[in-house]
């Protein structure tokens, strides 16, 4: 083509919008010394998303300070949006504050990044510097500022900012209300979530969802219920998030038959589900005990996304259908879905043998997954099931860092192949680095001490409870008393026990079993009936400690 100018290579660069090909002919345009328009700069910069674009999108922006468009606003403001697209907000977050002017799309902008990448205090931190920079915040500022509220559980701040709504001339719009509601319901204020609905002018289906869900939060499942039928009854009629929402209730009131009828409503309304109302059915059919329903659901659902076969294969797991599984991963690695940390956090519980947990620890470390905290976790759990501890010693030694619930595991796989000295050295180590336990360490560390008889550790480590200020709760309490009893010490198991005010049947079972354990058959049978005088009704377990 001849006669080429900045319009062409616009529309040209435009029909190959978030292409390779699109780049390409971008730097074609500047090497022939084509001024590109800001339409076209923006367009570009809009494509690069993903870490793999970044370089392209530092090469456009070296362009742009080069040229006249360095000090425009709003390429500037597509600059900050470009980086946070592409994984790397560090970038900007230094090129916002080197912008020489700002607006409000620049801290809308830049706020919205921090929220998307879980940093809720800084956009809350950047809320308060709006006024600094003689700006005016408009609906999406307030928005940004109480979604980072709500990521964050700040109430406090959040109420500030309803009172900062109430004065501006948004206050009555719905998606601010919306978000308003977001904001108390995961801040854990139920009641003010609830007064700000009823209150509401207007409500549309998106009003009513944020209403489900702050019932959900609060386990109000019942309440969720009722909202949803009464949204029906007004002639609001629910859409796919609400009917995910509402199957997510049926899940957690393992309400098998309130999802059938959801499901067989979903089904008169359309003749195929989409991908995440597919989801939310898996997941129902599955937790609520239908395998078969699940894997008929699954089957006709044509357009899967790797959550969907995510939720697949933790339910093959679940049922105990470990081969099933990896057939499941095979085929989606076929079908080009791309396996995420879930997908193998969920298929690492299904293995049968340990020649196939090896294969799938190879592709975990070719995806460069292996060193992740959540992942190396499960690796450490499937090896401890095969009682393949050199394997166990491997993974957690090649991890980068080690967290909490790292440790917890280690320490348990060592307790449960009866390595009571190797977990106590361990939690040693675990300390050094300045890990904190938590209820989870101690109760592994209770188990450790028990199992070996080694009262002289589990009483420093019943110390170690005590001075760390941890709620002894009626499971932490359990452990100690079972603890003291293996290790002989009834006079200790005694008192723990009698000063534990709410004792449940395994509280009986642990005293029964360390007084049968150590031959004091009479005091095991006395237990056995104030038990029974409390209204506690034994269990197998019961029994078998009786038999000592």
């Amino acid at each position: 083509m001849d006669h080429r100018d900045s319009h062409t290579w616009r529309f040209m660069i435009g029909a190959y919008s978030a292409s390779d090909d699109a780049f390409q002919l971008f730097h074609q345009m500047v090497m022939e010394s084509f001024l590109p328009m800001k339409v076209t700069v923006i367009s570009i910069l809009s494509s690069c998303v993903g870490e793999k674009y970044l370089l392209e999108g530092k090469r456009i922006h070296a362009f742009v300070e080069g040229s006249n468009l360095q000090y425009d606003m709003e390429v500037g403001n597509t600059i900050i949006s470009m980086y946070s697209k592409c994984q790397c907000l560090s970038k900007a977050l230094e090129f916002f504050y080197a912008m020489p002017l700002h607006n409000v799309v620049s801290f809308n902008t830049m706020m919205t990044s921090l929220v998307h990448h879980q940093m809720g205090q800084e956009a809350l931190d950047l809320f308060y510097k709006v006024n600094l920079f003689a700006i005016t915040p408009n609906d999406v500022t307030f928005i940004s500022a109480l979604s980072a509220c709500g990521s964050i559980l700040q109430l406090l701040d959040g109420k500030s900012i309803h009172v900062c709504v109430r004065s501006s001339e948004f206050v009555d719009e719905t998606v601010l209300q919306n978000a308003l509601l977001n904001m108390y319901g995961k801040c854990g204020s139920l009641e003010e979530a609830k007064t700000l609905f009823w209150r509401m002018p207007r409500r549309e289906v998106a009003t009513w969802n944020c209403m489900i869900t702050s019932y959900m939060q609060h386990d109000q499942c019942e309440a969720a219920l009722q909202l949803f039928h009464q949204m029906q009854a007004i002639g609001t009629f629910p859409n796919n998030v609400t009917f995910a929402n509402i199957l997510s209730v049926c899940v957690n009131t393992m309400s098998l038959s309130e999802g059938r009828r959801l499901h067989s409503r979903l089904t008169s309304a359309s003749s195929c589900l989409d991908v995440v109302l597919g989801t939310a059915l898996v997941n129902m059919y599955g937790k609520c005990g239908s395998f078969e329903d699940a894997s008929i659901v699954f089957g006709n659902i044509m357009s899967r996304d790797v959550i969907l076969w995510n939720a697949m294969i933790e339910i093959y797991v679940k049922y105990g259908q470990g081969s099933e599984a990896i057939k499941l991963f095979e085929e989606m690695v076929v079908m080009g879905s791309i396996p995420t940390k879930v997908t193998f956090i969920n298929i690492l519980d299904g293995f049968m043998d340990l020649s196939a947990g090896k294969h799938m620890h190879k592709i975990i470390s070719e995806r460069g997954l292996e060193t992740d905290v959540m992942v190396a976790t499960s690796l450490m759990n499937m090896y401890g099931n095969f009682g393949s501890l050199d394997d166990v010693f491997m993974v957690f030694d090649k991890m980068q860092e080690h967290d909490l619930v790292s440790w917890n595991a280690f320490l348990a796989v060592l307790s449960r192949h009866d390595k009571a000295q190797e977990s106590l050295s361990s939690f040693q180590k675990m300390l050094s680095e300045g890990i904190l336990p938590d209820k989870v360490s101690y109760i592994t560390l209770c188990d450790a001490c028990g199992s070996r008889a080694l009262l002289r550790e589990g009483i420093r480590i019943h110390a170690l409870i005590v001075s760390s200020k941890l709620e002894m709760d009626i499971q932490l309490r359990n452990s100690v008393i079972n603890m003291y009893g293996k290790c002989g010490n009834l006079n200790l198991s005694r008192r723990i026990f009698e000063d534990t005010i709410e004792q449940d049947e395994f509280t009986w079972n642990a005293i029964i079993a360390s007084h049968a354990q150590a031959g004091e058959g009479l005091n095991a049978i006395h237990f056995f009936h104030q038990m029974q005088e409390k209204g506690l009704i034994p269990e197998r377990f019961t029994y078998v400690n009786l038999k000592y």
